[in-house]
Protein backbone atom coordinates (compact mmCIF):
# COMPACT_ATOMS: atom_id res chain seq x y z
CA UNK A 1 0.00 0.00 0.00
CA UNK A 2 1.32 3.43 -0.96
CA UNK A 3 0.21 6.62 0.78
CA UNK A 4 0.60 9.85 -1.14
CA UNK A 5 -0.12 13.26 0.32
CA UNK A 6 -0.89 15.94 -2.23
CA UNK A 7 -2.10 19.46 -1.39
CA UNK A 8 -5.42 19.11 0.46
CA UNK A 9 -5.98 15.51 -0.55
CA UNK A 10 -4.89 12.20 0.86
CA UNK A 11 -4.80 9.60 -1.89
CA UNK A 12 -4.62 5.89 -1.23
CA UNK A 13 -3.44 3.73 -4.12
CA UNK A 14 -3.11 -0.01 -3.75
CA UNK A 15 -0.36 -1.77 -5.64
CA UNK A 16 -2.66 -4.64 -6.61
CA UNK A 17 -2.47 -4.91 -10.41
CA UNK A 18 -6.22 -5.30 -10.81
CA UNK A 19 -7.49 -2.44 -8.69
CA UNK A 20 -6.78 0.93 -7.23
CA UNK A 21 -8.55 3.28 -4.88
CA UNK A 22 -8.28 7.00 -5.39
CA UNK A 23 -9.92 9.96 -3.71
CA UNK A 24 -10.72 13.18 -5.49
CA UNK A 25 -9.96 15.99 -3.03
CA UNK A 26 -11.03 14.12 0.11
CA UNK A 27 -12.18 16.18 3.11
CA UNK A 28 -13.81 14.33 5.99
CA UNK A 29 -16.43 17.01 6.77
CA UNK A 30 -18.02 16.76 3.33
CA UNK A 31 -20.54 14.33 1.88
CA UNK A 32 -18.68 11.48 0.18
CA UNK A 33 -19.98 9.70 -2.93
CA UNK A 34 -18.33 6.33 -3.45
CA UNK A 35 -17.88 5.60 -7.15
CA UNK A 36 -16.82 2.30 -8.66
CA UNK A 37 -15.43 1.93 -12.18
CA UNK A 38 -14.76 -1.13 -14.32
CA UNK A 39 -12.08 -0.63 -16.97
CA UNK A 40 -10.17 -2.44 -19.65
CA UNK A 41 -6.45 -1.97 -19.10
CA UNK A 42 -4.41 -4.53 -21.05
CA UNK A 43 -6.90 -6.13 -23.46
CA UNK A 44 -5.31 -5.24 -26.84
CA UNK A 45 -8.58 -5.48 -28.79
CA UNK A 46 -10.31 -2.91 -26.54
CA UNK A 47 -7.48 -0.69 -25.31
CA UNK A 48 -7.72 1.72 -28.25
CA UNK A 49 -11.37 2.40 -27.50
CA UNK A 50 -11.77 2.42 -23.72
CA UNK A 51 -8.34 1.74 -22.19
CA UNK A 52 -7.81 2.94 -18.63
CA UNK A 53 -4.47 4.66 -19.32
CA UNK A 54 -5.99 6.92 -21.96
CA UNK A 55 -9.46 7.63 -20.59
CA UNK A 56 -9.79 7.44 -16.78
CA UNK A 57 -9.05 11.12 -16.13
CA UNK A 58 -12.22 11.99 -18.07
CA UNK A 59 -14.05 11.23 -14.81
CA UNK A 60 -12.06 13.93 -13.02
CA UNK A 61 -12.62 16.38 -15.88
CA UNK A 62 -16.38 15.80 -15.61
CA UNK A 63 -16.32 16.30 -11.83
CA UNK A 64 -14.47 19.58 -12.30
CA UNK A 65 -17.11 20.69 -14.80
CA UNK A 66 -19.92 19.83 -12.38
CA UNK A 67 -18.24 21.94 -9.70
CA UNK A 68 -17.66 24.87 -12.07
CA UNK A 69 -21.39 24.79 -12.67
CA UNK A 70 -22.09 25.03 -8.95
CA UNK A 71 -22.81 21.38 -8.14
CA UNK A 72 -21.20 19.20 -5.44
CA UNK A 73 -19.13 22.01 -3.93
CA UNK A 74 -19.51 20.33 -0.53
CA UNK A 75 -19.16 16.77 -1.82
CA UNK A 76 -16.15 14.52 -2.37
CA UNK A 77 -15.99 11.67 -4.85
CA UNK A 78 -13.97 8.57 -4.00
CA UNK A 79 -13.21 6.31 -6.94
CA UNK A 80 -12.40 2.59 -6.77
CA UNK A 81 -11.16 1.11 -10.05
CA UNK A 82 -11.15 -2.58 -10.97
CA UNK A 83 -10.10 -4.09 -14.30
CA UNK A 84 -12.52 -6.54 -15.91
CA UNK A 85 -10.61 -6.70 -19.24
CA UNK A 86 -13.88 -7.23 -21.13
CA UNK A 87 -14.36 -10.57 -19.35
CA UNK A 88 -17.91 -11.34 -18.22
CA UNK A 89 -16.87 -13.41 -15.21
CA UNK A 90 -14.36 -10.83 -13.98
CA UNK A 91 -16.89 -8.04 -14.46
CA UNK A 92 -19.58 -9.82 -12.44
CA UNK A 93 -17.16 -10.69 -9.64
CA UNK A 94 -15.67 -7.20 -9.52
CA UNK A 95 -19.13 -5.61 -9.49
CA UNK A 96 -20.10 -7.66 -6.44
CA UNK A 97 -16.81 -6.64 -4.80
CA UNK A 98 -17.48 -2.98 -5.52
CA UNK A 99 -20.97 -3.22 -4.06
CA UNK A 100 -20.36 -5.42 -1.04
CA UNK A 101 -16.77 -4.57 -0.06
CA UNK A 102 -16.26 -1.00 -1.25
CA UNK A 103 -19.91 0.02 -0.68
CA UNK A 104 -20.06 2.06 -3.88
CA UNK A 105 -23.03 4.29 -4.67
CA UNK A 106 -22.75 3.86 -8.46
CA UNK A 107 -20.70 1.93 -11.02
CA UNK A 108 -19.30 3.41 -14.23
CA UNK A 109 -18.79 0.65 -16.78
CA UNK A 110 -18.16 -2.01 -17.85
CA UNK A 111 -17.47 -1.20 -21.49
CA UNK A 112 -18.20 -4.47 -23.36
CA UNK A 113 -21.46 -6.25 -24.15
CA UNK A 114 -21.40 -9.46 -22.10
CA UNK A 115 -19.87 -7.78 -19.03
CA UNK A 116 -22.41 -4.96 -19.34
CA UNK A 117 -25.29 -7.44 -19.34
CA UNK A 118 -23.93 -9.20 -16.24
CA UNK A 119 -23.31 -5.99 -14.30
CA UNK A 120 -26.55 -4.41 -15.50
CA UNK A 121 -28.52 -7.31 -14.04
CA UNK A 122 -26.60 -7.01 -10.76
CA UNK A 123 -27.34 -3.29 -10.73
CA UNK A 124 -31.05 -4.02 -10.95
CA UNK A 125 -30.80 -6.57 -8.14
CA UNK A 126 -28.95 -4.17 -5.83
CA UNK A 127 -30.91 -1.13 -7.11
CA UNK A 128 -27.66 0.67 -7.91
CA UNK A 129 -27.08 3.09 -10.83
CA UNK A 130 -24.91 1.66 -13.62
CA UNK A 131 -23.43 3.95 -16.30
CA UNK A 132 -22.51 2.00 -19.45
CA UNK A 133 -20.27 3.40 -22.19
CA UNK A 134 -17.73 2.45 -24.86
CA UNK A 135 -18.22 -0.90 -26.57
CA UNK A 136 -21.37 -1.77 -24.61
CA UNK A 137 -23.65 -1.58 -27.66
CA UNK A 138 -26.04 -4.55 -27.42
CA UNK A 139 -29.63 -3.55 -28.03
CA UNK A 140 -30.78 -5.84 -25.22
CA UNK A 141 -29.29 -3.32 -22.76
CA UNK A 142 -32.12 -0.94 -23.68
CA UNK A 143 -34.63 -3.19 -21.90
CA UNK A 144 -35.90 -1.22 -18.91
CA UNK A 145 -37.49 -4.19 -17.15
CA UNK A 146 -34.23 -6.11 -17.01
CA UNK A 147 -31.83 -3.16 -16.79
CA UNK A 148 -33.95 -0.67 -14.89
CA UNK A 149 -31.03 1.04 -13.14
CA UNK A 150 -28.66 1.18 -16.13
CA UNK A 151 -28.04 4.17 -18.38
CA UNK A 152 -26.51 3.54 -21.80
CA UNK A 153 -24.37 6.28 -23.36
CA UNK A 154 -23.67 4.44 -26.61
CA UNK A 155 -25.33 4.22 -29.99
CA UNK A 156 -26.40 0.59 -29.85
CA UNK A 157 -26.33 -1.82 -32.76
CA UNK A 158 -30.13 -1.74 -32.62
CA UNK A 159 -29.99 1.94 -33.55
CA UNK A 160 -27.62 1.12 -36.41
CA UNK A 161 -29.98 -1.64 -37.55
CA UNK A 162 -32.79 0.93 -37.63
CA UNK A 163 -30.59 3.27 -39.67
CA UNK A 164 -29.78 0.51 -42.17
CA UNK A 165 -33.48 -0.39 -42.41
CA UNK A 166 -34.35 3.23 -43.21
CA UNK A 167 -31.55 3.34 -45.79
CA UNK A 168 -33.03 0.27 -47.50
CA UNK A 169 -36.51 1.81 -47.49
CA UNK A 170 -35.17 5.07 -48.92
CA UNK A 171 -33.61 3.32 -51.93
CA UNK A 172 -36.29 0.67 -52.37
CA UNK A 173 -34.15 -2.31 -51.35
CA UNK A 174 -36.39 -5.02 -49.92
CA UNK A 175 -33.75 -7.49 -48.81
CA UNK A 176 -30.07 -7.82 -48.00
CA UNK A 177 -27.43 -10.42 -47.16
CA UNK A 178 -25.65 -10.19 -43.80
CA UNK A 179 -21.93 -11.11 -43.80
CA UNK A 180 -19.85 -11.10 -40.66
CA UNK A 181 -16.46 -12.05 -39.27
CA UNK A 182 -15.95 -12.38 -35.51
CA UNK A 183 -12.17 -12.03 -35.24
CA UNK A 184 -11.41 -10.00 -32.08
CA UNK A 185 -14.90 -8.49 -32.03
CA UNK A 186 -15.86 -9.51 -28.45
CA UNK A 187 -19.28 -10.65 -29.66
CA UNK A 188 -20.11 -7.42 -31.50
CA UNK A 189 -21.20 -8.93 -34.83
CA UNK A 190 -23.28 -11.71 -33.28
CA UNK A 191 -25.04 -9.09 -31.17
CA UNK A 192 -25.55 -6.93 -34.24
CA UNK A 193 -27.12 -9.81 -36.14
CA UNK A 194 -29.64 -10.33 -33.33
CA UNK A 195 -30.43 -6.62 -33.23
CA UNK A 196 -31.04 -6.60 -36.99
CA UNK A 197 -33.51 -9.45 -36.58
CA UNK A 198 -35.24 -7.62 -33.71
CA UNK A 199 -35.67 -4.47 -35.80
CA UNK A 200 -36.69 -6.21 -39.04
CA UNK A 201 -39.30 -8.31 -37.22
CA UNK A 202 -41.20 -5.08 -36.63
CA UNK A 203 -41.61 -4.48 -40.37
CA UNK A 204 -42.59 -6.42 -43.46
CA UNK A 205 -40.91 -4.46 -46.25
CA UNK A 206 -37.23 -5.37 -45.69
CA UNK A 207 -35.84 -8.85 -45.01
CA UNK A 208 -32.48 -10.32 -44.07
CA UNK A 209 -32.48 -12.85 -46.89
CA UNK A 210 -29.35 -14.75 -45.95
CA UNK A 211 -26.66 -14.77 -43.28
CA UNK A 212 -23.17 -16.22 -43.42
CA UNK A 213 -20.07 -16.05 -41.27
CA UNK A 214 -16.75 -15.54 -43.04
CA UNK A 215 -14.30 -17.74 -41.12
CA UNK A 216 -11.40 -18.71 -43.38
CA UNK A 217 -9.67 -15.57 -44.66
CA UNK A 218 -7.10 -17.32 -46.83
CA UNK A 219 -7.44 -16.12 -50.45
CA UNK A 220 -9.06 -19.15 -52.08
CA UNK A 221 -11.54 -20.08 -49.29
CA UNK A 222 -12.49 -16.42 -48.94
CA UNK A 223 -13.18 -16.05 -52.66
CA UNK A 224 -15.17 -19.29 -52.68
CA UNK A 225 -17.33 -18.12 -49.79
CA UNK A 226 -17.92 -14.71 -51.36
CA UNK A 227 -18.61 -16.22 -54.78
CA UNK A 228 -21.33 -18.40 -53.26
CA UNK A 229 -22.91 -15.60 -51.26
CA UNK A 230 -22.88 -13.22 -54.24
CA UNK A 231 -25.59 -15.43 -55.77
CA UNK A 232 -27.88 -14.62 -52.84
CA UNK A 233 -28.33 -10.90 -53.35
CA UNK A 234 -27.04 -7.52 -54.47
CA UNK A 235 -27.22 -5.58 -51.20
CA UNK A 236 -24.81 -6.71 -48.48
CA UNK A 237 -24.51 -5.58 -44.87
CA UNK A 238 -21.06 -6.43 -43.51
CA UNK A 239 -19.85 -6.56 -39.91
CA UNK A 240 -16.13 -7.01 -39.24
CA UNK A 241 -14.25 -5.45 -36.36
CA UNK A 242 -10.78 -5.65 -37.89
CA UNK A 243 -10.36 -3.03 -40.61
CA UNK A 244 -7.77 -5.06 -42.51
CA UNK A 245 -10.42 -7.80 -42.82
CA UNK A 246 -12.79 -5.27 -44.39
CA UNK A 247 -10.09 -4.57 -46.97
CA UNK A 248 -9.55 -8.30 -47.57
CA UNK A 249 -13.26 -8.82 -48.19
CA UNK A 250 -13.62 -5.85 -50.52
CA UNK A 251 -10.53 -6.67 -52.60
CA UNK A 252 -11.70 -10.29 -52.91
CA UNK A 253 -15.11 -9.07 -54.11
CA UNK A 254 -13.31 -6.83 -56.57
CA UNK A 255 -11.27 -9.77 -57.88
CA UNK A 256 -14.50 -11.74 -58.35
CA UNK A 257 -15.96 -8.84 -60.36
CA UNK A 258 -18.96 -8.57 -58.06
CA UNK A 259 -18.20 -4.99 -57.09
CA UNK A 260 -19.90 -3.20 -59.95
CA UNK A 261 -22.67 -0.61 -59.70
CA UNK A 262 -25.14 -3.49 -59.40
CA UNK A 263 -23.90 -4.15 -55.87
CA UNK A 264 -23.91 -2.15 -52.64
CA UNK A 265 -21.84 -3.00 -49.56
CA UNK A 266 -22.95 -1.44 -46.28
CA UNK A 267 -20.57 -1.55 -43.33
CA UNK A 268 -22.59 -1.18 -40.13
CA UNK A 269 -20.29 -0.57 -37.20
CA UNK A 270 -20.85 0.58 -33.64
CA UNK A 271 -17.26 1.70 -33.15
CA UNK A 272 -16.10 3.22 -36.37
CA UNK A 273 -15.36 6.48 -38.13
CA UNK A 274 -16.10 4.95 -41.51
CA UNK A 275 -13.23 5.34 -43.94
CA UNK A 276 -10.98 6.81 -41.22
CA UNK A 277 -9.20 4.30 -38.98
CA UNK A 278 -7.75 5.37 -35.60
CA UNK A 279 -4.36 3.95 -34.66
CA UNK A 280 -3.21 3.53 -31.07
CA UNK A 281 -0.79 6.34 -30.22
CA UNK A 282 -0.34 7.35 -33.86
CA UNK A 283 -1.93 9.26 -36.75
CA UNK A 284 -5.20 7.99 -38.20
CA UNK A 285 -5.14 6.15 -41.52
CA UNK A 286 -7.69 5.29 -44.22
CA UNK A 287 -9.34 1.89 -44.42
CA UNK A 288 -7.63 1.02 -47.72
CA UNK A 289 -4.26 1.69 -46.06
CA UNK A 290 -4.71 -1.14 -43.55
CA UNK A 291 -3.52 -3.93 -45.84
CA UNK A 292 -0.25 -5.82 -45.65
CA UNK A 293 2.84 -4.68 -47.53
CA UNK A 294 2.15 -6.90 -50.54
CA UNK A 295 -1.29 -5.29 -50.99
CA UNK A 296 -0.33 -1.62 -50.79
CA UNK A 297 3.42 -1.62 -51.51
CA UNK A 298 2.97 -0.11 -54.97
CA UNK A 299 0.96 2.83 -56.25
CA UNK A 300 -1.06 0.42 -58.36
CA UNK A 301 -1.84 -1.65 -55.26
CA UNK A 302 -2.88 1.42 -53.28
CA UNK A 303 -5.20 2.60 -56.05
CA UNK A 304 -6.73 -0.88 -56.36
CA UNK A 305 -7.30 -1.02 -52.59
CA UNK A 306 -9.00 2.37 -52.61
CA UNK A 307 -11.15 1.51 -55.62
CA UNK A 308 -12.33 -1.66 -53.89
CA UNK A 309 -14.45 0.56 -51.63
CA UNK A 310 -16.11 2.50 -54.45
CA UNK A 311 -19.51 0.89 -53.75
CA UNK A 312 -19.18 0.90 -49.97
CA UNK A 313 -21.39 2.80 -47.53
CA UNK A 314 -20.55 3.18 -43.84
CA UNK A 315 -23.29 3.50 -41.22
CA UNK A 316 -21.34 4.23 -38.05
CA UNK A 317 -21.40 5.90 -34.63
CA UNK A 318 -18.28 8.07 -35.23
CA UNK A 319 -16.90 6.47 -32.04
CA UNK A 320 -18.96 8.81 -29.92
CA UNK A 321 -16.92 11.85 -30.96
CA UNK A 322 -19.58 13.83 -32.79
CA UNK A 323 -18.93 15.96 -35.83
CA UNK A 324 -16.54 18.60 -34.45
CA UNK A 325 -13.17 16.86 -34.28
CA UNK A 326 -11.40 19.93 -32.88
CA UNK A 327 -13.51 19.78 -29.71
CA UNK A 328 -12.49 16.19 -29.06
CA UNK A 329 -8.83 16.88 -29.84
CA UNK A 330 -8.60 19.57 -27.14
CA UNK A 331 -10.40 17.33 -24.67
CA UNK A 332 -8.22 14.35 -25.63
CA UNK A 333 -5.05 16.28 -24.91
CA UNK A 334 -6.39 17.19 -21.48
CA UNK A 335 -7.24 13.55 -20.76
CA UNK A 336 -3.67 12.46 -21.50
CA UNK A 337 -2.12 15.34 -19.55
CA UNK A 338 -4.23 14.71 -16.46
CA UNK A 339 -3.56 10.98 -16.23
CA UNK A 340 -0.25 11.78 -14.53
CA UNK A 341 -1.84 14.22 -12.07
CA UNK A 342 -3.60 13.61 -8.76
CA UNK A 343 -5.43 11.46 -7.98
CA UNK A 344 -4.46 8.92 -10.69
CA UNK A 345 -0.69 9.55 -10.83
CA UNK A 346 -0.29 7.34 -13.90
CA UNK A 347 3.29 8.20 -14.86
CA UNK A 348 5.58 5.26 -15.63
CA UNK A 349 2.64 3.00 -16.47
CA UNK A 350 1.31 5.57 -18.96
CA UNK A 351 4.55 6.74 -20.58
CA UNK A 352 4.59 4.43 -23.62
CA UNK A 353 3.96 6.16 -26.94
CA UNK A 354 0.76 4.19 -27.51
CA UNK A 355 -0.72 5.95 -24.48
CA UNK A 356 -0.18 9.46 -25.84
CA UNK A 357 -3.54 9.61 -27.59
CA UNK A 358 -6.89 9.61 -25.78
CA UNK A 359 -9.09 6.52 -26.01
CA UNK A 360 -11.68 6.85 -28.75
CA UNK A 361 -14.58 6.76 -26.29
CA UNK A 362 -13.04 8.92 -23.56
CA UNK A 363 -15.65 11.58 -24.36
CA UNK A 364 -18.41 9.12 -23.53
CA UNK A 365 -16.79 8.43 -20.18
CA UNK A 366 -16.86 12.17 -19.46
CA UNK A 367 -20.52 12.31 -20.45
CA UNK A 368 -21.34 9.23 -18.35
CA UNK A 369 -19.90 10.89 -15.25
CA UNK A 370 -21.39 14.29 -16.06
CA UNK A 371 -24.90 12.97 -16.74
CA UNK A 372 -24.75 10.84 -13.58
CA UNK A 373 -23.72 13.96 -11.65
CA UNK A 374 -26.66 15.97 -12.96
CA UNK A 375 -29.11 13.16 -12.17
CA UNK A 376 -27.58 12.71 -8.71
CA UNK A 377 -27.82 16.44 -8.01
CA UNK A 378 -31.52 16.38 -8.94
CA UNK A 379 -32.06 13.27 -6.83
CA UNK A 380 -30.48 14.83 -3.74
CA UNK A 381 -32.58 17.96 -4.24
CA UNK A 382 -35.75 15.83 -4.27
CA UNK A 383 -34.83 13.38 -1.50
CA UNK A 384 -31.28 13.31 -0.07
CA UNK A 385 -31.82 9.88 1.49
CA UNK A 386 -32.21 8.25 -1.95
CA UNK A 387 -28.80 9.28 -3.33
CA UNK A 388 -27.90 5.65 -4.18
CA UNK A 389 -31.39 4.53 -5.25
CA UNK A 390 -30.76 3.41 -8.83
CA UNK A 391 -34.39 3.42 -9.92
CA UNK A 392 -34.97 6.90 -8.49
CA UNK A 393 -31.77 8.30 -10.01
CA UNK A 394 -32.63 6.93 -13.47
CA UNK A 395 -35.92 8.85 -13.27
CA UNK A 396 -33.82 12.02 -13.13
CA UNK A 397 -31.54 10.97 -15.98
CA UNK A 398 -33.56 12.51 -18.83
CA UNK A 399 -31.62 15.67 -19.62
CA UNK A 400 -30.09 17.80 -22.34
CA UNK A 401 -26.54 19.11 -22.13
CA UNK A 402 -23.54 19.90 -24.30
CA UNK A 403 -21.45 16.77 -24.06
CA UNK A 404 -18.19 15.62 -25.59
CA UNK A 405 -19.99 13.24 -27.97
CA UNK A 406 -22.17 15.85 -29.70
Amino acid sequence: MLLLIHASAIIWITTNVRSQFVSVNSTSSKRVIQLGALFVKDNPSERLYTGYRTSASAINIAIDRLRREGMFLETDFNLTILYDECDENLAAGHAVELIQVHKVDAIIGPTCNDPAVAVGVLGSYYNLPIMLWGSATAGVLLGTERFGTSTLLTATSRYLATAVYNLCVEFGWNQFVFLYNQFNDNGKCFTMQNDFLTVLNQYSDVDMAYTTEIIDLNPEPLRNALRAVSLRGRIFVICADDDSIKLLIMTALNDLEVNSNEYVYIFADTRSKGFTIPVEGAKDKLVWETGNSSQIATEEGRIAARNAFRNAIFVVDMMGQGTVQENFSVFGNEVIDRMKDAPLFCTTDCEDQIYRKAAQYAGQLHDAMYSYGIALNRTIADDPSRYRDGTFIVQHMLQSFQGLVH
